[in-house]
Parts: structure tokens; C-alpha cells; sequence
């Protein structure tokens, strides 16, 4: 699996920990977070409250490591729904995916999510969409008869 680039972004909200959801995104990156640092933008939402976008890019083998460690954290069930659902996931080389950020949050749990208050993932795919589902197939098949 080749990543070209990683893009993680989260909102945090003001009810929110802003420490607490740069401790879970650091978390989910694993060991490729280290000397990385979140783009921080100030925002306001719809009545003034503040928000903050948090944004993490990786490049090169530090997004394919963090790409395979996420993927790795991904609960069966996921990663086959994930699969089926790529045609609606890929625009040309990028694959978008919502992870649940309040199960981040809570229990350091990666579940993909197709709605609000998410952790968003575009990863930029070198080579073919085709190989990267070969490889979520094996892994999936391996997570399988591991259990």
C-alpha cells in the first residue's frame, strides 16, 4: 500500500477539549505523529460560538504508516463495509473516509461514521484504486482468521 498523502481534520467544538482531541488524533496517527504539528484555524460558528479546525498533513511514508495503522485499528465489519462502499469513497487518486470521533474520543475506537461530528481522512493513493481494495481484502481476510 503506497500513500502518496494523509490528511486528518476535525472540528472541536466548545464544548469540547481542544487537548484532548489533539491527544486522540495524535493517538490514531500512532508513531508517524511524532514531530508533526496541527494546523490550527479559528472559526465562529452560526451563533458566534468558537470553533476550532484542527488539520494534520503527512507525506510519503509517514502517510503510508499512519494509513496502515489506522486501517489495522478498523473493526471487520468496517473495513468490509468500507470496501463495498469504495465507489462512493474515491474521486481519482484520493479515498475520502469519516471515522466516529466521539468513539476516538471516548474509547480510542476507530468506526467509520458517514455523518457529523467526525474525524475526516483523504488519503491520496499512489498507483490504482484496484491494488489499495486488494490489499484492504487481504487485510480484512487476516483479520478474519485471526479471531
Amino acid at each position: 500500500m503506497k500513500v502518496q498523502r494523509l490528511s486528518v481534520s476535525t472540528f472541536c467544538y466548545a464544548t469540547e477539549d481542544e487537548e484532548k482531541i489533539r491527544k486522540a488524533l495524535a493517538d490514531l496517527l500512532g508513531e508517524t505523529y511524532q514531530g508533526v504539528e496541527f494546523h490550527k484555524e479559528e472559526l465562529s460558528g452560526h451563533y458566534g460560538d468558537p470553533i476550532i479546525a484542527l488539520r494534520v498533513e503527512l507525506g510519503g511514508e509517514r502517510a503510508t504508516n499512519a494509513t496502515k495503522a489506522i486501517i489495522k485499528r478498523m473493526e471487520v465489519a468496517d473495513l468490509i463495509f468500507m470496501i463495498s462502499t469504495m465507489p462512493n469513497r474515491v474521486e481519482g487518486s484520493k479515498i475520502y473516509l469519516r471515522i466516529d470521533k466521539q468513539a476516538l474520543l471516548s474509547s480510542n475506537r476507530v468506526f467509520l461514521k458517514d455523518g457529523e461530528d467526525v474525524v475526516k481522512l483523504i488519503i491520496s493513493i499512489k498507483g490504482s484504486k484496484e491494488r489499495f481494495m486488494e490489499e484492504l481484502k487481504e487485510i480484512v481476510s487476516r483479520n478474519m482468521s485471526a479471531k
